[in-house]
This record gives structure tokens, C-alpha cells and sequence, in this order.
């Protein structure tokens, strides 16, 4: 049996976050659409904080539905 902390139990550990990861953040792409569409259209004059309402509705909705997993 590995040692807690070796490489198979990593490894497994990491898919199963992956797997989490993947099946939360589709849940969102509405709002990281939207972000990423903020992005794109102010590329050449983006400014800190320019795309905050649209990063913060998809963090938040990313937080909600990995919490419910």
C-alpha cells in the first residue's frame, strides 16, 4: 500500500480535483463568456479592474457550484 503523500495518491487526488474542476466551471459559462468578453473587446486599452463586475459574477458563480459538488 502507498505511503500517504506518494505519487499514486497524489495523482488520484489531483484527477479528482480536476474532474471537480471541469464539471463546476462548466456550469459557468455563461458568465465566463461574458468576462472573457470583456477582455477581448477592451484588449488594447484594459485597465486594472476594467472587467471586475464580469470577473466577480463568474468567480462567484465558479465558488457556488464547486461548493455544491
Amino acid at each position: 500500500m502507498p505511503k500517504p503523500g506518494s505519487t499514486i495518491i497524489s495523482n488520484q487526488t489531483s484527477s479528482q480535483r480536476l474532474l471537480k474542476f471541469s464539471g463546476s466551471i462548466s456550469k459557468c459559462s455563461a458568465q465566463s463568456v461574458a468576462y472573457a468578453k470583456c477582455v477581448v473587446e477592451n484588449s488594447g486599452s484594459l485597465k486594472k479592474d476594467h472587467c471586475a463586475k464580469e470577473f466577480i459574477e463568474f468567480k462567484n458563480c465558479f465558488k457556488n457550484a464547486i461548493s455544491k459538488k
